[in-house]
């Protein structure tokens, strides 16, 4: 991966540090993919007088704070275990996602998908 300073300077630029997936894309990339064409809509939104500059505040303060809203959604640990072993014996996953939640609504079955074929995998090594 090439570092910033490979690039020319300008301030318009999107790097982001997602290494390239090999065979099977990756939540990481997905996300990441999300949040940098989140940040390119709301700045053209904002240049081209769209957006206004409080809501692009607005935007910007809330994009910032999901790393904190992620923690305290893992901070559930042990509500997210009761709800998987009550799901466990489920032979079935719909995912659901309308306009630009389609693809989140892809991966979230893409990623139920892998999970599924790990689990069968340990318990074939187990045996």
């Amino acid at each position: 991966m090439l570092s910033a300073a490979a690039y020319p300077r300008n301030r318009r630029r999107s790097l982001y540090p997602c290494r390239p997936e090999i065979g099977v894309a990756s939540t990481k990339a997905f996300t990441t993919q999300v949040t940098v064409l989140a940040m390119m809509a709301f700045e053209i939104g904002h240049l081209k007088g769209i957006v206004s500059d409080s809501y692009y505040k607005e935007l910007i303060t809330e994009l910032v704070s999901i790393p904190g809203k992620i923690e305290k959604a893992l901070e559930i640990n042990d509500k997210a275990l009761e709800l998987s072993k009550f799901f466990s014996n489920c032979h079935n996953a719909l995912y659901l996602g309308r306009g630009y939640l389609f693809p989140v609504a892809l991966e979230g079955a893409l990623s139920l998908k892998k999970s599924h074929t790990y689990m069968q995998k340990d318990i074939r090594q187990q045996r």
